[in-house]
């Protein structure tokens, strides 16, 4: 990649290296699933993203991760009750299930709104789970039209920038490009009440190195934070005195507690809008530590009140770190 010379010049090497990366082949099985997602919604779509492990490792048994992009939540539910959970606490998630080769694939599904999903990528959002997952390798694999698609792109630099800005201020100095990834997914999986092993960081960062690698010095001018001059000059990075670091430090402690207290209220949210939604929360959380949650039938049917419980208990077990 060219050594860009402004903060625009940047952001256009990062949209024409999306861009690309937004036409990546998918499974079979993930192809069934979009298939499934757009019968039954249809119209009612604006985009779909499919990202997370199932597209860096082409593991069709797995559970797919995609985020449908909708305009209007009341026109998209078709009511008013699902549209007002996901306006207020974003986004919403359901399964969806298709059949590949003559077994069965599962989805989970993610729904936002054009606007908040724009919104969600900025550096000064509150947020940090939107902007973490798609600075990350995503496949655009349905976009309503031209404009929609040129409207994802945007949001996904944006979420490169955003990622740039803050791996620089939460980092402790100069790093490698693996230190500075890794230690931002770090802090971004910190910020979530999440059941993640602790080499996810490193997993993620090695499944696309080169990208990262190719990314990081577009990145860091677009944000900001390095000038071309400085990066042809061999430092890593723009000086940030010991009061931007404490500032930066104090509003991503901010972020953290904020986002650790927003899972908690999506996974209780979940109970009454995902459709099979302790059988997933266990799922998850046995894939990605180990640990397979027991519960009794009065916990199934009673996952709020049980739901402080069982997760200290995990907690206790090293499910959540």
């Amino acid at each position: 990649m060219s050594r860009p010379a402004s903060e625009a010049e940047a952001r256009k090497a990062i949209e024409r290296m999306i861009a690309s990366e937004l036409g990546l082949d998918i499974t079979p099985a993930a192809r069934a699933l979009v298939d499934e997602l757009l019968r039954r919604y249809g119209g009612r779509i604006a985009a779909v993203l499919f990202y997370g492990s199932c597209l860096r490792t082409g593991d069709a048994g797995g559970m797919h991760d995609f985020y449908v992009i909708v305009d209007r939540y009341k026109d998209f539910y078709g009511g008013w009750a699902l549209a007002a959970a996901n306006a207020l606490l974003p986004p919403n998630v359901f399964c969806v299930t298709a059949r590949s080769g003559g077994l069965p694939v599962v989805a989970k599904v993610a729904v936002m709104s054009c606007v908040q999903f724009a919104r969600a990528m900025h550096r000064g959002s509150l947020q940090t789970s939107v902007w973490a997952r798609f600075c990350q390798p995503a496949a655009l694999v349905y976009a309503r039209d031209p404009r929609t698609a040129a409207a994802i792109r945007q949001a996904l630099v944006e979420a490169v920038v955003t990622a740039a800005f803050w791996a620089v201020r939460l980092g402790a100095g100069p790093m490698s490009e693996r230190e500075l990834w890794t230690s931002l997914f770090r802090a971004t999986y910190g910020a979530e009440l999440r059941a993640e092993r602790s080499d996810r960081p490193d997993a993620i960062y090695g499944a696309n190195a080169k990208r990262y690698d190719s990314l990081t010095r577009v990145a860091l001018i677009a944000a900001g934070v390095q000038s071309s001059s400085d990066l042809q000059d061999g430092n890593r990075f723009a000086a940030l005195s010991a009061q931007e670091r404490r500032a930066a430090r104090r509003a991503w402690q901010l972020r953290r507690l904020l986002g650790k207290a927003l899972s908690v209220l999506r996974l209780s949210k979940a109970a009454f809008t995902f459709e099979g939604a302790v059988d997933y929360i266990c799922w998850k959380i046995e894939r990605h530590s180990g640990i397979a949650p027991q519960l009794t039938d009065w916990q199934r049917r009673h996952p709020i009140l049980a739901g402080p419980a069982v997760a200290w208990r995990l907690y206790r077990q090293g499910a959540f770190h």
